[in-house]
């Protein structure tokens, strides 16, 4: 049986809008926290590493602050990329054509959730 951890419900994210998530169990290659974000359109949600491919800096300054003045793009606070919600794509910006790299999500119940990893202690 697969476990897995509830992030949020989908109806706490903006339809369009995005949600960032620390993830403390799931460490990145620094020891620290990994970082994603969560997109919604409609029905759907995916999941994206916080990092611009471009300078690989989080795209966020200010916490959950990643949409455009449209509110239609994530945009990259940095040097000011713009990604589409559903598949990552960078449409301008000094990395234009390369593309977020996606983290697994799936919706179960209303609720956005993510494969648990085991302490690798445990």
């Amino acid at each position: 049986m697969e476990d897995s951890i509830a992030l949020c419900a989908l109806t706490e994210i903006d339809d369009p809008g995005a949600k960032g998530f620390d993830l403390d169990f799931h460490l990145d290659r620094y020891g620290r926290p990994l970082r994603i974000i969560v997109t919604r359109l409609g029905d759907k949600a995916f999941g994206w590493i916080n990092s611009c491919p471009h300078a690989w800096v989080p795209l966020d300054v200010e916490p959950d602050q990643f949409m455009d003045m449209t509110g239609q793009f994530l945009l990259c606070a940095n040097h000011g990329a713009a990604f589409t919600l559903g598949s990552g794509v960078c449409l301008r910006g000094p990395c234009k054509g390369r593309k977020l790299m996606s983290f697994p999500l799936k919706l179960e119940d209303g609720m956005i959730k993510i494969k648990s990893y085991p302490d690798k202690e445990g």
